[in-house]
């Protein structure tokens, strides 16, 4: 029987891409015993090559730079100003979906993990009111986005899928304190409509339409940059699905499907840089390059 060379000496991995070839080409014990092989080493070797946080710090300043760029356009008594409010409602959406999937996917969890859509949803309502005074629109909206992102996200991380390609093991159970948060976020999305001017609306179907077609976008971003693939093909599933998405509202109206489509691909080109190089979607490669690897017995 041959010895690994990765095994020698006790030592780990120092490259992911060296690891994997090198752990099918000798360590000829079955197809089981390297698969188990693959999850201890090539784990490790994943995990060593996380990129810099100055990368994730870089990303916050091109998203802040890009959010005054497109605030600086509203502020202008110019048509372009209409454009620059489209644009910057949808980086505001992209970047609360981005926390949201951090909060709800993270693997290691704290306070500040759990409370950071709240902020977010804060945070981007007092954004916003920079364009339009009316913070208690946005709260409830912001808010029920968050929400109904989170949920999809909770149910999402305890499935098989996400399970095999996270290697995080989730179980169906609400604690005391989880039950607890739901009746807090429900009273608190009541109060913000109760105050804003989206109750007198009577058009509330496109309004929750527009709101699950972003929550349905983002759902989609995690999936698709969940798989193997170049980016590229990833990134192009995204654009597909906004695209999609957009093009939707063509049955109420031509101006609004124009509109949802500008808004969606924004949001799509958001999530993908920050699925991308922000680090916030716990995946390991392994699984599935090990999981498609047989061999016959020997």
């Amino acid at each position: 029987m041959w010895n690994c060379p990765l095994t020698q000496g006790g030592g780990k991995a120092r490259d992911a891409h060296f690891a994997l070839p090198w752990a099918i080409i000798f360590c000829p014990y079955g197809a089981e015993s390297n698969l188990q092989f693959v999850r201890e080493y090539y784990y490790d070797a994943v995990s060593m090559t996380q990129r810099s946080p100055i990368i994730v710090w870089l990303l916050v300043a091109a998203s802040l730079c890009v959010c005054t760029v497109a605030l600086s356009w509203v502020s202008e008594s110019s048509p372009r100003s209409v454009y620059g409010a489209m644009v910057y409602y949808a980086l505001l959406n992209g970047h609360l979906s981005a926390v949201c999937i951090w909060s709800a996917l993270r693997t290691k969890t704290n306070v500040w993990t759990r409370i950071a859509p709240l902020v977010a949803v804060i945070a981007f309502s007092i954004a916003f009111g920079l364009v339009d005074p009316d913070i208690n629109n946005y709260l409830f909206y912001f808010g029920l986005h968050a929400a109904a992102l989170l949920t999809g996200l909770w149910v999402f991380r305890r499935s098989r899928y996400w399970e095999r390609r996270s290697g995080d093991q989730s179980d169906w159970q609400f604690s005391i304190g989880q039950l607890l948060i739901i009746t807090t976020v429900v009273a608190l999305l009541a109060a913000a409509l109760h105050h804003s001017e989206l109750q007198f609306d009577g058009d509330h179907v496109l309004l929750f339409a527009f709101l699950c077609c972003s929550v349905a976008l983002a759902m989609a971003s995690v999936f698709i940059w969940s798989r193997v693939g170049h980016w590229l093909l990833r990134l192009a599933g995204v654009l597909a699905v906004a695209f999609g998405l957009g093009a939707a509202f063509y049955i109420s109206d031509e101006y609004m499907a124009m509109f949802a489509m500008i808004h969606y691909l924004i949001q799509g080109l958001v999530l993908s840089a920050w699925l991308t190089w922000g680090q916030i979607l716990p995946i390991n490669e392994a699984p599935v390059v090990a999981e498609s690897y047989s061999r016959p017995k020997q």
